[in-house]
């Protein structure tokens, strides 16, 4: 997919129509680039993969991220988003952290490098507990800290590096690179999931 322009526009559409004609459709807006929204009934297997490869590719099209929408989400008042919306509600949780999984997995087959989706509805009351389903709690709400405790993190692992290789590994590295492969990556972290998936299938029979 082709390099994209300083601040260059795009537009925010959806699957669920003929992949090809769906790009050609934005490129007549005049944009050649934009987010791909996903439904969740969408089917995003083999086909799906190779048809959309085929339209972003023969239409030099990029795409920035895929967004992730869920079955069930319904926005027609602040109780009902509460209730239906986003990665929060504990109810769909588990069938919404497969489905976001395997939008992942769709958009790296496709060459997208990012994916997003409505978290879902914070809660009013401070004192309110809430399992966001992270990999692991920030114990902060300051939001500096939050967005950039990563990059303090990346910063403190280059300074331990204890060669070249292993700075280099740290910013380059996919997330979760260690030299001794102690930390948890992003592969582990889905295997572990389908671990405990298969354990529970298993358990309910």
């Amino acid at each position: 997919m082709p390099d994209l322009k300083p601040l260059e526009v795009g537009v925010m559409f959806w699957a669920g129509r003929d992949p090809l004609e769906t790009v050609r459709e934005q490129k007549s807006l005049g944009v050649s680039c934009g987010q791909l929204g996903v439904p969740g009934h969408v089917p995003m297997d083999g086909q799906a993969i190779a048809d959309w490869r085929n339209a972003l590719e023969s239409e030099y099209f990029t795409l920035v991220t895929c967004f992730a929408a869920y079955n069930g989400e319904d926005y027609a008042d602040i109780p009902t988003v509460q209730r239906t919306v986003g990665f929060i509600p504990p109810a769909t949780r588990a069938e919404r952290e497969a489905r976001t999984i395997e939008l992942s997995d769709f958009a790296a087959a496709i060459g997208v490098p990012s994916i997003a989706c409505h978290i879902g509805f914070v809660p009013e009351d401070k004192n309110e507990k809430i399992h966001y389903g992270i990999i692991s709690q920030l114990g902060t709400f300051n939001p500096f800290r939050v967005a950039f405790h990563e990059w303090a993190g990346i910063f403190r692992d280059v300074s331990n590096a204890k060669s070249l290789r292993e700075a280099m590994g740290f910013v380059f590295g996919p997330p979760g690179w260690s030299p001794d492969g102690s930390r948890k990556t992003s592969a582990s972290i889905k295997a572990a999931w389908r671990a405990r998936q298969q354990a529970q299938t298993v358990a309910a029979e």
